[in-house]
């Protein structure tokens, strides 16, 4: 049985900022070990101007080096998100085994270093405690398993 759980908390609450620090701990609640390469975890936000953008990872339990991190934009906007960034693990991740989790810190920002307005964010929250936050998702194998997409 399958469950998987998304914790969240913020790294820079400030409503203006020109970095976004996501920071995350993956919980699998279930029995069974699942690859960490099966993992996707979607942040949702509105990205102000076109200017590019860069993912980094500044932490994760099983190197961060691991960690990718891709941009796309939505088909259709929605209320507070016309973009996401998608993170994934290559194989090297490996497992994360029943009852454990791993955390995850990782931040972006347009490579001209304009401004974020994070009040428009769907997955924005000003927390800087992990709580489990249904505005994120986490989709295993393509599958949603946690949170509800905007």
């Amino acid at each position: 049985h399958m469950k998987i759980e998304l914790k969240y908390k913020n790294g820079r609450t400030n409503v203006n900022t020109d970095t976004i620090y996501p920071m995350f701990t993956i919980v699998n609640k279930g029995n069974q070990k699942v690859k960490l390469s099966n993992i996707k975890i979607r942040y949702y936000y509105t990205k102000e101007g076109n200017a590019s953008e860069t993912f980094w990872c500044d932490y994760f339990t099983k190197g961060s080096s691991n960690v990718i991190g891709s941009f796309a934009k939505l088909n259709n906007d929605k209320n507070n998100a016309n973009s996401y960034l998608e993170i994934s693990f290559s194989d090297a991740a490996g497992e994360i085994g029943a009852g454990e989790s791993v955390e995850l810190s990782v931040g972006f920002a347009k490579n001209d270093w304009s401004q974020y307005n994070q009040k428009n964010d769907y997955s924005y929250s000003s927390s800087t405690t992990y709580f489990s936050w249904n505005k994120v998702t986490l989709y295993v194998s393509g599958k949603l398993v946690f949170g509800k997409e905007p």
